[in-house]
């Protein structure tokens, strides 16, 4: 296809002279559909900060003119997929794929995911996959009208804003301990690693000091080390750290309303009135995964968590 500016090239990020290009890329580029709320991401001066923390990864950009017009990354990682005749698989996985607005609708996002499948072929990656928002329209198109992928599956992200007025009373029935790096790796082992997509580096992953930490909730009276007859689990990453996102394209009542709520629980605290958080400027997030539990208690042991 022919662009008009001259050829298109794609090739390896260059941290020295595409940083505040790639940057300046992603302060233009939603993320989520254009004609409803969206996110915007701020990376903090790191392109590359979602994919650094893999075993392997690569980040291509594509030049037009001299111009930067878009990006895409992608890891590789191991992970279990029960699927004969073995039971782990090397999976290449595509994020971050940008296209510059002026350029969309010019072939250049399926050329990069092209180009990042090559890579993953050279690799021996056994499959790829992405994810992306069930509405998200032109992601749909491209990934499985143009080049062939499936759905597999239907995940939920679960969000909840941290609120400091927000009550966090603990049952006087439950202990809740935060365990050892050894201990919840031998922990998700156990009971996780029978899963589909488990990752075989877990360890690495509870070791990173994004790890925030793992931590077990049962009933008083028991000890951890005997299996509790109710107990739950789960761990919480700080990708705070990596990378910031910002609301955007919201109505303007919405924006009034979440302006009006803060004043209100800042001038006049006595009435304890849950305020809405400030999404309009840029916020981290705790990513919390590994839920996991056990026995008849295992749902009021995860809320307690």
């Amino acid at each position: 296809m022919g662009y008009g500016s001259g050829e298109l090239i794609i090739r390896s990020y260059n941290a020295q002279n595409d940083r505040v290009r790639v940057e300046g890329l992603e302060s233009i580029c939603e993320v989520g559909p254009a004609d409803k709320p969206f996110l915007f991401t701020d990376t903090l001066g790191d392109p590359i900060c979602r994919i650094k923390n893999s075993p392997i990864y690569n980040m291509l950009v594509a030049e037009l003119g001299g111009q930067l017009v878009g990006v895409i990354q992608g890891t590789i990682k191991l992970v279990t997929l029960h699927k004969p005749p073995k039971n782990v698989a090397k999976v290449g996985y595509i994020l971050g794929l940008r296209v510059a607005p002026a350029y969309r609708r010019h072939g250049i996002g399926s050329r990069l995911v092209t180009k990042l499948e090559e890579w993953f072929v050279a690799c021996d990656v056994d499959y790829t996959y992405m994810a992306t928002e069930k509405d998200n329209e032109a992601s749909y198109k491209l990934f499985v009208n143009k080049l062939g992928y499936v759905k597999f599956r239907t995940p939920a992200i679960l969000v909840n804003p941290v609120n400091h007025h927000r009550s966090s009373q603990i049952s006087s029935n439950f202990k809740l301990t935060k365990l050892k790096i050894e201990e919840a790796e031998s922990l998700y082992r156990k009971y996780l690693s029978s899963t589909e997509f488990f990752p075989i580096d877990i360890g690495n992953i509870l070791r990173n000091k994004l790890s925030l930490g793992t931590w077990v909730s049962y009933p008083k009276g028991e000890t951890w080390g005997k299996v509790p007859t109710s107990w739950a689990m789960l761990s919480v990453w700080n990708s705070g750290e990596l990378f910031k996102l910002r609301l955007g394209n919201v109505p303007i009542s919405c924006f009034m309303y979440t302006k009006s709520s803060q004043l209100i629980q800042k001038f006049l605290p006595c009435f304890k009135l849950p305020s809405i958080p400030d999404f309009f400027n840029p916020f981290g997030f705790y990513f919390i995964y590994g839920v996991y539990g056990e026995g008849p208690l295992y749902g009021k042991l995860v809320k307690s968590l």
